[in-house]
């Protein structure tokens, strides 16, 4: 049985390693299936809806896997209809986070079967059931589909989650170079593209979060024996000598971080590395023996710095935490850290938001530090958008195409200020979901900027700072009269040889480089 896993060609670029279809490629892999993965949305291999369709015809799968996000969700089900047109005899899966939160929505588009939650058992018993021509797949645990008798769609038993995770095989990463999504071979063209997932599962609630949907409640972690040869593996095989954990709760059990941090040490791997980390299961001791390990970075989910919105995003930590976690972190070796946050949830006034602003200001400049700032997005199945959607109007948003920005560019580019003050043109400001006045939205676009300021305070000199302020804003200008224009003035003025002064004064320098992050 041939299958075909991949992501839909959709107008957006993937910077991430799919690491979902990695995963499941590598199990089905693993007990003899015959697989093709493709990332049809990585920024330098792109495939359009016709380059699929003509790997279709090339390939002949039996079954061809979707691994589904909410992005432009719509345009996925009219492809789904034109290849199921044009290809009546293969069997249409769905997996992912939208198939998860939504399955009956996908059935009822036009998938087979939709795999909910964690992919890789139900995947291989799905196909193992394709391939015995199986009429009866109500024993199949984590799976949605049609019943062809009554036209009924079936939703089976939930399937237990995975407890064992050293079972699983590593994903696959052979179909996803590095150079498809950063246009270079070198391993640190982008150092965050090798993430690992060391566990899985999360015991909290947010408000905001759908991820309890794929790996649930329930908190599972590997072995630090199996995380060292995952490791070892991208060492040897690919000259990787940094990583990213991506676990939802990385350090929330210090014994099993001790236990890494002492293998890693013990087997003198010169290895970087980040993660992400609740911010209250943070101290100075902790924190320095995973700096001797490796440990670079640490990145916080704070979300907010008022008290009212982090009792109501349900976030079990108070404002004493954070600002103790902190404090913690600047008497710690660490090189330096990320601080996650949100503004504009629908509740929010301009105090709660300053709140968070202020918080982020206080941290002060003894290391590098950097801020993200986030509206909000009411995903489905999430406490914030069933709480919300039908008060706001936004029922099914994900349904309507204009929901979505397009970010496809054949050349890859950018416009100016996307890629220095993405939220002058913000998405979520523009789809305005809760219903935000002209002013409040004025106030959020303002607060942006004097957090944009708070962090280019850190890089650069006065002159620099100011002179990318204005060229983003005027940036932005041309774009509102004219994408193409835009990029063909900001394209004239990077070209080889003319205004020599001019690029390098609004050259953007990284703020610290992977190699100069060593601890003190």
């Amino acid at each position: 049985m041939r299958i075909l896993l991949l992501t839909a060609p959709i107008p957006v670029q993937n910077a991430t390693f799919p690491l979902g279809l990695a995963y499941v490629s590598a199990m089905l892999k693993s007990k003899g299936y015959e697989v093709k993965t493709i990332d049809s949305i990585a920024a330098f291999k792109k495939y359009s809806r016709e380059d699929i369709k003509n790997l279709i015809k090339a390939y002949k799968p039996d079954v061809v896997g979707f691994s589904l996000f909410i992005n432009f969700i719509s345009d996925v089900y009219d492809f789904l209809a034109e290849l199921k047109k044009e290809f009546p005899g293969i069997v249409f899966i769905a997996g992912g986070p939208h198939a998860t939160a939504l399955p009956e929505e996908l059935v009822r588009h036009g998938f087979d079967f939709v795999v909910i939650g964690e992919g890789e058992e139900t995947a291989l018993e799905l196909i193992e059931c394709l391939q015995r021509n199986i009429s009866s797949f109500e024993r199949v645990k984590g799976i949605a589909y049609l019943d062809k008798k009554n036209s009924n769609i079936v939703v089976t038993e939930p399937r237990p989650l995975i407890k064992d995770l050293d079972l699983l095989p590593f994903p696959e990463r052979e179909p996803f170079p590095i150079e498809n999504y950063t246009g270079s071979k070198n391993w640190d063209s982008d150092p965050y593209f090798w993430i690992l997932l060391s566990s899985r599962g999360c015991p909290f609630d947010c408000l905001y979060c759908m991820n309890a949907d794929v790996f649930g409640r329930g908190y599972r972690f590997r072995s630090a024996e199996s995380i060292l040869k995952e490791i070892k593996h991208l060492y040897d095989k690919f000259g990787v000598k940094y990583v990213y954990f991506i676990d939802d709760e990385f350090m929330i059990r210090k014994d099993r971080i001790y236990k890494l941090t002492d293998i890693i040490t013990e087997n003198n791997l010169d290895i970087g590395w980040t993660a992400l980390a609740r911010i209250t299961t943070i101290d100075t001791e902790f924190l320095n023996r995973m700096v001797k390990a490796g440990l670079k970075e640490v990145v916080y989910g704070v979300e907010s710095g008022d008290p009212v919105t982090l009792e109501k995003i349900n976030k079990k930590m108070s404002l004493n935490d954070i600002k103790r976690g902190i404090e913690q972190t600047l008497k710690s070796n660490i090189p330096a850290f990320g601080v996650n946050n949100m503004i504009g949830f629908p509740w929010e006034t301009k105090e709660n938001m300053m709140n968070t602003y202020e918080l982020n200001k206080s941290i002060g400049y003894s290391i590098p530090v950097i801020h993200t700032f986030w509206v909000p997005i009411p995903y489905p199945r999430t406490g914030l958008y069933e709480q919300y959607h039908k008060k706001y109007g936004f029922t099914g948003w994900w349904l309507n195409k204009k929901s979505f920005i397009e970010e496809y560019d054949k050349d890859n580019y950018q416009p100016f200020f996307k890629r220095h003050m993405f939220f002058l043109d913000h998405p979520q400001l523009k789809l305005n979901f809760y219903k935000y006045n002209f002013f409040h939205r004025v106030f959020i676009k303002r607060l942006f900027i004097k957090v944009w300021f708070l962090q280019a305070n850190r890089r650069f000199s006065r002159a620099k700072r100011y002179s990318i302020f204005f060229l983003s804003f005027f940036s932005y200008f041309l774009y509102l009269l004219s994408a193409r224009l835009e990029k063909q003035v900001v394209k004239l003025a990077y070209k080889p040889n003319f205004y020599a002064a001019f690029r390098k004064i609004f050259h953007i320098e990284k703020q610290v480089s992977i190699e100069d992050l060593k601890p003190r």
